[in-house]
């Protein structure tokens, strides 16, 4: 049966199938759970033509017949194109700016002609459409990469630190030589940076296209690895459900699922740094006392909020315990909680230093967490329950799962679960008035224990 190549199909995953028109004899055989989409003569011809424009990308369009790899052939010699196929794949050309395979950025005011012109000439089939913009953005992710193996990274912060500490074992495991890291994984520059590697970073949409492109014709085609495939959706599958496992941990699940380590296969994080003068000197301005602060971060990706009078009365509670309090909001994305309190949002390289230098730190339990897991101080950490019905398609930020001594990155912290946190896509907690304000009584509690007094 010709399938389309790719990751999808390596892994189970059929997430979209073009099939030109035929009878039902050769879709007899499809797993039911296969993503079948009808597409004309015209429109495989349309896509087959464009995608083999760029150094003859080799696609196969499964059909009665055998499948066609157009290889490197020529624009001209493939029987069907038409006068509007190679149109398309000029305007294509001319709008990337390609010049003898050399492929530049999209000009902003010239990318909405490009999508139209995908979406007009195959007739509305976006998912192809993606899958051309994903030729061009690939090609030049290509150009700048040279001979290196691309690694594709999606996701939220944390996935991509905790993924990154285990590159070398994956790498020397994989016979990879030489690599760079692209995606649009959320920080992926400041992370990179963090263990000394390049990045080669997208945008969400550009990512989307090339990951669609990806499954369409494979790593191996494309000289690329995806190494987070959390998000790629089928019909009755979602690889995060590997992840959610209830025998892993967050951390099993990057070693196993992402990157088929074994189990002796030991992590690798950036060296820590120490506190410079300079720095010192911006903390305390700052208002961040030395041994005497604790950070707050109450942001978290995929977390819904707490309560703002929340974050007032810890504050208040940890002042009266000998504590001064400062909190780590992005100034761009998210208030500081409490009007009036010193707002100190750090780079990613800076934060273990900080926190050592400072003393404290309570988080709702995101990326951040992750990237300074091994700084010497008090950390308690705050987690949503584990779902009541659980949905291994779904994120988890519970204990179980994302706790920090869980995963073995610290020994010792304080880490407390709270109906009063939920995941995004979850609804808000059911508790009245009473119940909540019971339940920010023993969270506020437990929290104040865990900190106690500063030592003098």
């Amino acid at each position: 049966m010709p399938l389309l190549p790719g990751y999808a199909q390596n892994c189970g995953e059929k997430l979209l199938l073009l099939f030109t028109d035929t009878g039902t004899k050769e879709l007899r055989n499809l797993p039911e759970s296969a993503g079948i989409r009808h597409v004309t003569r015209a429109q495989a011809d349309a896509l087959t033509a464009a995608l083999a424009l760029w150094n003859g990308l080799p696609l196969r369009i499964a059909s009665p017949e055998m499948p066609c790899d157009l290889g490197s052939a020529k624009l001209e010699g493939y029987k069907g194109i038409s006068k509007q196929d190679i149109l398309l794949a000029d305007v294509f050309a001319a709008e990337a700016g390609c010049a003898d395979g050399q492929h530049g950025r999209i000009p902003a005011g010239r990318k909405r002609r490009l999508k139209e012109a995908a979406k007009r000439v195959l007739g509305g089939a976006w998912q192809p459409g993606m899958v051309l913009l994903g030729g061009l953005y690939w090609h030049r992710l290509r150009n700048a990469a040279g001979s290196r193996t691309l690694l594709f990274l999606r996701g939220p912060t944390g996935d991509a630190y905790l993924l990154l500490s285990y590159l070398p074992e994956y790498l020397s495991q994989s016979g990879i030589r030489d690599a760079v890291l692209t995606g649009d994984a959320k920080n992926l520059s400041a992370i990179a940076g963090l263990y000394g590697r390049e990045a080669l970073p997208v945008s969400e949409w550009q990512a989307s296209c090339i990951q669609r492109l990806y499954l369409l014709m494979g790593g191996e085609a494309l000289g690329m690895r995806h190494l987070l495939p959390w998000g790629i959706r089928g019909k009755n599958l979602n690889l995060s459900r590997m992840r959610t496992d209830e025998r892993l941990t967050f951390m099993d699940s990057i070693r196993r699922s992402a990157l088929g380590l074994d189990e002796d296969a030991q992590p690798v994080f950036p060296e820590l740094s120490e506190a410079e003068e300079e720095q010192k000197a911006r903390w305390q301005a700052a208002g961040i006392l030395p041994g005497r602060t604790v950070i707050l971060s109450p942001a978290a990706y995929s977390l819904k909020p707490l309560p703002d009078g929340f974050w007032r009365r810890v504050c208040d509670g940890l002042e009266r315990q000998g504590w001064n309090t400062v909190f780590c909001c992005d100034p761009q994305r998210e208030p500081v909680p409490v009007p009036g309190k010193a707002n100190c949002f750090f780079p990613y390289r800076e934060g273990e230093a900080l926190l050592r230098y400072a003393g404290g730190f309570l988080a709702v339990r995101s990326g951040l967490c992750d990237v300074v897991s091994r700084a010497a101080c008090r950390m308690v950490i705050l987690h949503p329950p584990r779902p009541e019905r659980p949905d291994r398609t779904r994120h988890r930020s519970d204990r179980a799962f994302c706790g920090l001594t869980e995963m073995g990155l610290r020994s010792e912290t304080g880490e407390l679960e709270t109906p009063l946190l939920r995941e995004k896509y979850e609804p808000g907690p059911a508790l009245g008035t009473g119940e909540i304000q019971r339940e920010e009584d023993r969270l506020a509690t437990g929290i104040l224990r865990a900190f106690g007094r500063p030592e003098t």
